[in-house]
């Protein structure tokens, strides 16, 4: 009997500080384990998968640059805005 009623859904957030470690388990399959003790969450990724996830992350590497580099840009753009403004102010002053 397949009961297809039941959905598992799970988060988690993974930061730099977070203990990461892995161990290739056989030929095919690579274990990776975030956390320690009893907080811990694993992966388990044949070698097919684990290659796409790398993908996936390379892109999602990349992204993360764009933004970055969009949101530093945007802020350098504001700063010379202000920079501007404030430099015609004072010299309508003088």
């Amino acid at each position: 009997m397949c009961d297809n009623s039941l959905s598992v859904n799970s988060g988690v957030a993974v930061r730099d500080t977070c203990p990461m470690r892995h161990r290739v388990r056989d030929c095919e399959d690579a274990e990776f384990v975030f956390g320690s003790g009893a907080k811990t969450f694993e992966f388990l990724f044949d070698k097919a998968a684990l290659c796409e996830f790398m993908n996936l992350a390379t892109e999602a590497l990349r992204e993360i640059d764009e933004h970055r580099a969009r949101e530093e840009a945007e802020a350098d753009h504001e700063t010379a805005e202000l920079d501007a403004t404030h430099d015609l102010h004072f010299r309508r002053l003088a």
